[in-house]
């Protein structure tokens, strides 16, 4: 296939085209999802083996923080996608041929927290049963990757049809509207053991999940920031040749712009520093400590923080023009925002995590 970067590149045109309609419909329209799925943007972490990318992190990573450049909702999809097929690319080859023997560039999408389902027993696999949500992607995915919990023993990862259960449609948010995290509601579904997975496969196996998922979730917040930034230095430019606004002279305003321009160059220089300290770790073929995983989870917050300040500033920058509903600038703002609810990337959550450990024999 084609460079997987070079093809997001191609499609920010186009995503951002389609932005508005994005938003305003709550859902991204079929010619941007086909062309994303022909790319193979939407299954980066499906194996080589079967016909999938496989894209290395740094490469995904690229990919998202591009696409989100154009649109917001789009990167997400692609990234939970991405990140799911690599999670259900664990499952032995039976049952990796039968996600994508016929179609390389099958939608998986996931909800890895076993709080939403049970799994029961029987000889052959396991019967799982529950609401999983929010499911970002899950209206283009055949395949959904499902935690849930057993009677006196670990937690198991199900891969289930879509097919299988029933979509409720209860994503109602102001941003990331597109994503359509709706609810998947599964009744006593058997799933056979070649589609089962220990919860562990999250952190151990030759390509863990964790902590490399943490930083690709932030590279659509990434791309979406410096979108911003672009915005408010394009209207500003433009106000300074035209002379038409006080603003424009303003050295206050100008200082916010170029302190949100940091933050969000201070944000790649950290997330790049640890896409570098993940590749280390996981080419040794051994599973992260929790110390590590934690600093992790704790940049990745940090930067994030950044960025969301960041999008604050190009607003400021733009004054009233920049909340008008039709403003991409906008909607950013409102994608930020919500993203930012996330809550592997909420500081709080991060700190009271990373303390502890930092305290622990490990560190």
């Amino acid at each position: 296939m084609s460079d997987p970067v070079e093809a997001a590149r191609k499609l920010v045109p186009l995503l951002r085209e389609h932005a508005a309609e994005t938003d305003r419909t709550a859902a991204m329209p079929e010619t941007v999802v086909n062309e994303l799925r022909n790319a193979g943007l939407l299954s980066l972490g499906a194996p080589a083996a079967v016909g999938g990318p496989e894209a290395d992190l740094p490469t995904a990573f690229e990919v998202y923080r591009n696409l989100a450049r154009g649109c917001g909702s789009s990167a997400w999809v692609a990234m939970v996608l991405s990140t799911s097929a690599q999670v259900a690319a664990a499952l032995g080859d039976e049952g990796r041929q039968e996600l994508w023997g016929t179609d390389a560039f099958a939608g998986v999408c996931s909800s890895l927290v076993p709080v939403g389902g049970k799994a029961r027993e029987s000889a052959a696999g396991v019967h799982v049963t529950g609401r999983w949500l929010p499911l970002s992607g899950v209206h283009q995915s055949r395949w959904a990757v499902v935690a849930a919990v057993r009677e006196q023993a670990e937690p198991v990862l199900a891969v289930v049809p879509v097919a299988a259960g029933t979509v409720e449609r209860t994503w109602a948010m102001s941003g990331m509207r597109a994503t359509r995290s709706d609810t998947l509601v599964l009744d006593d579904v058997f799933v056979p053991r070649r589609r089962v997975l220990p919860i562990r496969t999250l952190v151990t196996g030759s390509r863990p999940f964790m902590p490399g998922a943490l930083v690709a979730l932030a590279a659509p917040l990434l791309g979406m920031a410096e979108f911003a930034v672009e915005q408010a230095t394009e209207w500003l430019r433009g106000q300074r040749a035209g002379g038409g606004s006080s603003r424009a002279a303003s050295p206050a305003v100008l200082h916010t712009l170029t302190t949100a321009a940091a933050r969000v160059d201070v944000a790649h220089v950290v997330l790049s520093s640890l896409l570098t300290d993940t590749e280390r770790i996981n080419a040794t073929g051994e599973p992260a400590s929790d110390v590590f995983r934690g600093r992790i989870r704790m940049l990745v917050a940090r930067a994030v923080a950044d960025l969301r300040e960041a999008v604050h500033g190009s607003l400021t920058v733009l004054g009233g023009d920049g909340l008008v509903i039709s403003h991409p600038a906008e909607r950013v703002w409102r994608d930020m925002e919500t993203a930012c609810t996330h809550a592997m990337v909420s500081m709080e959550r991060a700190l009271d995590e990373y303390g502890p450990l930092l305290l622990s024999e490990q560190a």
